[in-house]
Parts: C-alpha cells; structure tokens; sequence
C-alpha cells in the first residue's frame, strides 16, 4: 500500500463539545428571534411595500443562511453516510490491532474529512491518527493529537468512556515514550481506572513488585477488557522475571492461551518488555 500523505492541518482541528453545543443553541436562538420579529410584518401583509410572500422568502433564505452558518447541513450529510463511516473506522482499527498501521493511518485519515462534522466521530478519529504517527516513532506527534481529542471534551458523555479510557492510556504511554514521566504521573492522578497505564508507569520506575501485584489483580477483574489481558500480561511477566516471581507461570500463561496483538508487537510502548 502506497504511503500516505499527511492531511492538510484544518482537519486536525476538533471543535470542543462544550462550543458545539453553544453554536447550536446560538442558532436556536436566533432562530426564534427571527420569528419573533418577523411574524407581525407577516400578520400586516408586509412593509415598506413588499409583499408577505416577499417577506416569507427573505426570513427563509435567512433562516438558512444561519443554519448553513453552523454546519446543519454538514452534519446531515455526514449522517446520512454513518453507516459506512463506522464500517470504515472499525475496518482501520482492525488493520491497526493486526500490526497493519499504514492501512490504518490512511483509513483514519480518510475519516478525518467525511466525519468531520460529528463531533464525537472526529475527536476519535483525529485521536486514532495520532496514536498510529506514535506507533511510527513520532511520539510528540502523537501525543499532540490525543491530547487535542481529549481535551475537546467529547469523551466525556457516558457512551464515551471506554474511549476516553482508551485515549488517556495512549496519552500517558506517549508521556513515558517521551520521558515526561512526572505529566505521565500526573495524567493517571486525575484520571480514572487506567489499569493498563498504571501498569506503564509502575514498569517505566522498575517497581517491579507493584507491578506483578497490579497485574495479577488486572487479570482477576471480570470487568477488565479481555484484549487487553495479552499487554497486562507481558508487564507482569517481564516484572515477574525481574525478581524471580512465582507468578511468572500464571503471565506465560496467559500469553499463551492469549496471543499478543500485532500492534503491540509494534508498539513502542510495549518493545522493552517483549
């Protein structure tokens, strides 16, 4: 496959879920007003001499010109095509998980145009894009977009989280890959159960007792996403190794019933513990 070109930088930008949600009720507003002022010149048959019919034009080319203004019409569109942008994004995460990054970059970047205009859509994508620019070796890069999606506030709403887990995780392996382990350190503080991160951090300040200890309660939890077992672990193997843990049999396995994915044989975050 041949290697993609980088997206022009505008696609890159994710409009904040807080600001979305204020153009949208700006617009509503404004839509009233017009109504409000416009209904008594339609009740006196026109002003000015123009007609009622004039009027009613004028008031809907403006009503549209508005909701152009904040994209309506983009975000029906990009709807109406949903269906094939999810196909499209599980497809290039799949050839991500399989190791295939430059497929998945240039799905992800595919995206970044078609869902634009769904917020929540975008952020994941624009996120997606840079963790494949890390998995490349350009980390800052990387952490550049996953902390441009998280902080637009998207992730945030209930059928969210599991991506905002997700990405948050990514941030803080790009903070390590980057040697900024006291902002890795602070990220998992204020965020949620990041197991798998936690993990990370434990692994980079060689607490290698914490981290089998971690892990083995990792791999216990029912509620623990099971493909990311096979990650968990490998850190608790290689800390098991550490210090000669009997829990080395359980990591080997568990790895052994539960292969690592590609991408984490890719993964710069993981190559010191393969």
């Amino acid at each position: 496959m041949p290697t993609t070109s980088a997206p022009n930088e505008a696609l890159f930008v994710v409009v904040g879920r807080g600001a979305d949600k204020a153009n949208v009720a700006r617009m509503v507003l404004a839509l009233v007003l017009v109504c409000i002022v416009s209904w008594p010149l339609l009740q006196q048959g026109g002003l000015l001499g123009v007609s009622w019919e004039i009027w009613a034009l004028a008031m809907l080319l403006g009503e549209l010109v508005l909701i152009w203004r904040v994209g309506i019409f983009g975000r029906i569109r990009a709807l109406m095509r949903l269906e094939s942008i999810r196909r499209d994004g599980l497809r290039a995460t799949e050839m991500l998980t399989a190791g295939d990054v430059e497929g998945a970059k240039q799905g992800y970047a595919e995206l970044l145009s078609r869902a634009r205009p769904l917020g929540a859509f975008h952020a994941t994508h624009v996120l997606m894009y840079g963790v494949t620019r890390f998995i490349e070796g350009d980390a800052r890069e990387g952490l550049k977009l996953a902390s441009r999606a998280i902080d637009s506030g998207w992730f945030v709403s209930a059928g969210m989280k599991p991506m905002g887990v997700a990405a948050e995780t990514w941030r803080i392996h790009m903070l390590l890959d980057l040697g900024e382990r006291a902002e890795a350190r602070a990220r998992l503080a204020s965020a949620p159960s990041l197991p798998t991160a936690a993990l990370a951090v434990d692994a980079c300040d060689e607490r290698w007792s914490d981290v089998v200890d971690r892990a083995l309660r990792t791999l216990d939890d029912a509620k623990f996403p099971p493909g990311g077992r096979p990650n968990v672990a490998l850190l608790g193997r290689y800390a098991a190794r550490q210090i000669e843990h009997e829990a080395l049999a359980r990591f080997e396995a568990v790895l052994s019933a539960e292969p690592l994915l590609g991408l984490t044989r890719k993964n710069p975050a993981y190559r010191r513990y393969l």
